[in-house]
């Protein structure tokens, strides 16, 4: 699969998250307030939470080709790092 397609669905992952937390928390919390089990205030406190949670779920998820390239760069850098100088610094020729 192309990456851009890969990028496209986990996008839409992402941003759907949201939307799919909605749903279960009011389909679950119109269960609970009609069995009397919970009052409204009290799932819409729960809907709140779950919220910025999948905020911070679905932003995670759209930093993972970031994490995937900032991996690279580090494990570039470190080769560098670990690379002998061909130049002699204490050489005084010149």
């Amino acid at each position: 699969m192309c990456h851009l397609h890969l990028m496209g669905i986990g996008t839409g992952v992402a941003n759907s998250t949201i939307y799919f937390a909605y749903m279960a928390t009011f389909s679950y919390g119109n269960k609970l307030v009609k069995d009397g089990d919970m009052k409204f205030d009290e799932v819409i406190r729960i809907l709140i939470a779950i919220t910025f949670a999948t905020i911070t779920i679905g932003r995670a998820i759209a930093m993972i080709p970031d994490y995937s390239k900032a991996q690279q760069a580090a494990l570039r850098i470190l080769q560098l790092d670990q690379r002998q100088s061909e130049i002699n610094p204490h050489d005084e020729s010149e």
